[in-house]
């Protein structure tokens, strides 16, 4: 799985996707480490108090080794995929393409460089919580 770090970063900063995550194996998070990101894949969730997560690291943001010891679950940044991100906003990951296609086309914006996954997030972020995000300042803006 691909991941740019603003995508990592808008996800940190989507609070309602993070408090929405229903954790299950498979899903891929991001944890900080220093100016780089430890990207891993749940092994295992524990639901039990005081819940926790199991991880496999798959390396880094940057490629560049780092030695990743066990963090806590809250420092876990949930990075829906593609699938994830259609149930989130359409209650199912059942939809045509062709109606996505559709809902999508007023979020990509020429002057972007397209990521299926950000423009997804941007979408669900303005029409279900009213806020866009801010490149400058890498965050949501809540709007009107």
């Amino acid at each position: 799985m691909n991941f740019t770090e603003r995508y990592i970063k808008m996800c940190q900063e989507a609070k309602e996707i993070q408090e929405s995550w229903k954790k299950q194996i498979g899903d891929y998070v991001a944890f900080p480490v220093g100016e780089d990101y430890a990207l891993c894949i749940i092994s295992d969730v524990d639901d039990r108090p005081p819940r926790k997560i199991t991880v496999a690291h798959l390396g880094t943001l940057s490629g560049k080794p780092v030695l990743f010891s066990a963090r806590p679950i809250g420092s876990a940044i949930w990075l829906p995929t593609i699938e994830q991100l259609i149930e989130l906003y359409y209650g199912t990951a059942n939809v045509r393409a062709s109606e996505i296609a559709t809902d999508l086309d007023c979020f990509v914006n020429p002057d972007w460089t397209f990521d299926l996954k950000e423009t997804l997030l941007r979408m669900i972020m303005d029409l279900k919580y009213n806020k866009l995000w801010n490149n400058d300042k890498e965050e949501w803006i809540k709007v009107g």
